[in-house]
């Protein structure tokens, strides 16, 4: 192989080096190295990290089918020869690819060189600085049918230089000025990487395992809180997963906005080391991918099941550490993320690759972390483990895809699972479930409740989650779902107040229309894919235009809350003097006040102060007493203001007829909390108007749902 520099006698001494440690270190490291087989790829770089100048020899053993040679633009091919005999083939090289006629399953040597590219935008696989260089994938060494190889790389860069590198470090030396290093990893050529540059590396050892960062000079105060995390992690996945598969584990900081899993190795943006929500979820995530997508590689063509994985063993385990609330946060942050797209926007788990967009990263993230949720359910955390673990014994150093799960939990189970697999790998989309009627009656052994189920076609085979609320608390039930129309009888110990159908989305489904709190990203989102809005909201009929019309305090802001959160930005933009984007820092509807600027010539601004409303459908503001409803909220109430004593049918303020107890007065679908018992509502006044500057006539209405509180004040006819 050609030196970079130096002169003849030097080139020749190094040849003497790299010789004597290819033979000597596999007897030096034979605890580590004498559990793998000899290594199919051998490769020996040099890069000068001044001028970004890069030379490479690799030799690929029993090469298997037409071998892909480097295809780079900034590489050259110097040559392509036999090791045993050094035939020449650059001749029989075609469009960048040997045949098999060619090399004849015979080991193959080939030496490439070349000028590393600057970094680009986006970030490519190959980019060199003074700052760092890395190398992803097989842009530089050939490439055969085998997807896994046993990959041994050595690595020449000056002695400033630090050489970091996937899989498992066998040594790091310096000679005459030069560092050497050599790492070894069992994988696809596509998840090698080698990473490079003047860090300030750290190092210490948790068991027989060797840990280590590479940070910039101002970064280097971070290894230990890394240390500290990294360590707990290993021991948590070794025990829910398996052995780890390499000789230790580092962090690499690097020079673009990425953060990237390897075997054995993440590469994180420096700019966000110290955010303290590193050493958490994020750095699980990418600890956790050593064993799932490198030492259990992803079949792509059957879909990429590592991302839903990880993300359930990694992010959303964590979350349940912290409590069922925040479990619960993150599957509705699934859930909302899902509503975005619509039918035919969604396509079916083994059709997923990657995440080149938002919605890919919502299926292929949220959703399938919610499958492997449901199926946790579905089988039990016994036997799920098992599955985990056998999955893992099975798969190591192999490629696998969703059936291989599907044996493996099948096996931890005891019981077929193929229609599990079937409607939520192979089938795009989500149900939709709802509760259609309910009634109540009494029994000698006590109150039993009569809910009918439905779904939408094709039907879901479902365990559907409700909760009941009796005067001792909830209750908690799972009905059997597996047609487009159920009806279930559920024997309770007394009468319920409430029912609710999957009230922690345990599901992976559509939410109800005003199930949700609206945010602005989804207002967007829902414009962008066309789903026209909903015919009517979680509370009732949607009023039509003309009704609206009448009621200047709720113009612009109709039917469920997505409907008003589209409204009231619209407005907002088009208001002359006011900014063309609005966007909280929270990116939510209801959340801090966000004062905007008065409209030129009125001397008003827009003020809203929404705290989190479960469903309402309509802007207020705190109530003076309990039990007062604006005229838009009156058809459900939340919160009792006089029990119906007699049963029979009562009116609420917008003239609906609600029925008594004995009929359960349920006739539409349920997504919020129902009121299994008769409420009479009262509509309240509306306060008396005023007039703001410039003749705009303010209204301020009150409604209260759920003991939580929906604050808006809002200008009415503000453009004349």
């Amino acid at each position: 192989m050609r030196p970079i520099r130096g002169d003849d006698g030097t080139a020749v001494f190094r040849a003497v080096v790299r010789v004597f440690l290819a033979v000597a270190l596999p007897v030096i490291s034979a605890p580590v190295y004498a559990q793998r087989n000899a290594p199919d790829l051998s490769a020996n770089v040099e890069i000068d990290a001044a001028t970004g100048a890069f030379v490479a020899e690799a030799v690929l053993e029993a090469p298997q089918g037409d071998v892909v040679l480097p295809g780079a633009e900034w590489l050259v091919i110097d040559d392509v020869e036999l090791v045993t005999g050094g035939e020449d083939l650059a001749d029989a090289v075609k469009d960048g690819t040997l045949g098999a006629e060619a090399h004849r399953n015979m080991d193959l040597r080939g030496s490439v060189s070349g000028q590393l590219p600057a970094p680009q935008q986006p970030p490519a696989a190959v980019a060199w600085s003074t700052e760092a260089t890395y190398l992803v994938g097989a842009a530089w060494f050939p490439v055969d049918d085998v997807e896994i190889r046993d990959h041994d790389i050595t690595v020449t860069v000056s002695a400033s230089q630090r050489v970091a590198a996937t899989g498992t470090l066998l040594s790091d030396a310096v000679t005459d000025g030069r560092r050497e290093t050599r790492h070894v990893f069992t994988g696809r050529a596509r998840d090698v990487g080698l990473f490079l540059g003047p860090y300030v590396p750290d190092e210490t050892v948790h068991g027989d395992l060797e840990l280590r960062t590479y940070f910039e000079q101002a970064d280097a105060d971070l290894s230990g809180r890394y240390f500290e995390a990294l360590a707990r992690y290993l021991d948590r996945y070794e025990s829910e997963v398996g052995d780890y598969p390499y000789g230790g584990f580092s962090v690499v900081s690097a020079p673009i906005p990425v953060g990237l899993g390897f075997a054995g190795l993440t590469y994180v943006s420096g700019d966000i080391l110290a955010h303290p929500y590193m050493t958490g979820r994020s750095l699980a995530h990418e600890v956790l991918h050593s064993w799932w997508g490198n030492a259990v590689g992803v079949d792509f063509d059957t879909g990429n099941w590592a991302e839903g994985l990880t993300t359930f063993q990694a992010d959303y385990a964590l979350a349940e550490d912290r409590g069922d609330e925040a479990a619960r946060d993150m599957r509705i942050g699934w859930i909302r993320d899902l509503a975005r797209l619509s039918d035919a926007q969604m396509r079916p788990l083994a059709a997923f690759r990657a995440s080149s967009h938002a919605g890919d990263q919502s299926e292929g993230y949220g959703k399938a972390a919610l499958v492997f949720h449901m199926l946790r359910d579905e089988v039990g955390p016994g036997p799920f483990g098992a599955g985990i673990r056998g999955f893992y014994d099975r798969n190591r150093n192999r490629i696998a895809g969703w059936a291989d799960l599907r044996a493996a939990f099948e096996e931890g189970a005891g019981r077929e699972l193929g229609w599990f697999f079937d409607q939520w790998i192979s089938r795009a989309g989500l149900p939709r479930v709802e509760i259609v009627e309910a009634a109540l009656r009494e029994t000698a052994d006590g109150t039993v409740a009569s809910l009918s189920l439905r779904q939408e076609s094709p039907a879901y085979r479902l365990r559907v989650p409700l909760v009941f609320a009796l005067p001792s608390g909830p209750e908690h039930r799972i009905v059997e779902l597996s047609e487009e129309r159920e009806s279930v009888d559920i024997l309770l110990a007394a009468r319920p107040r409430t029912v609710r159908l999957d009230p922690d989305f345990d599901l992976a489904r559509r939410p109800l229309d005003g199930e949700l709190a609206p945010i602005l990203r989804s207002v967007g989102a829902r414009a962008r894919s066309g789903r026209s809005p909903p015919r009517r909201s979680a509370h009732g009929p949607m009023p039509s235009p003309r009704s609206s019309a009448r009621r200047p305090a709720c113009r612009g802001f109709p039917g469920s809350p997505p409907e008003r959160a589209r409204a009231t930005t619209a407005r907002l933009r088009s208001l002359p003097g006011l900014p063309t984007t609005w966007r909280p820092s929270d990116r939510r509807i209801w959340g801090p006040s966000r004062r905007l600027p008065a409209k030129a010539g009125h001397g008003f601004g827009w003020s809203v102060t929404a705290k989190a409303v479960s469903g309402c459908s309509c802007p207020s503001r705190t109530p003076r007493r309990w039990g007062r409803i604006c005229r838009r909220c009156a058809t459900t109430p939340a919160r009792a203001t006089s029990p119906s004593r007699t049963g029979a049918p009562s009116t609420s303020g917008s003239g609906r007829p609600r029925t008594g107890p004995a009929h359960f007065g349920l006739r539409r679908p349920v997504s919020a909390p129902e009121d299994l018992n008769s409420r009479t509502a009262r509509p309240a006044r509306a306060r008396g108007s005023r007039r703001a500057a410039g003749g705009t006539r303010l209204r301020r209405w009150r409604c209260h749902l759920d003991k939580r509180y929906c604050h808006v004040n809002r200008v009415v006819n503000a453009v004349a």
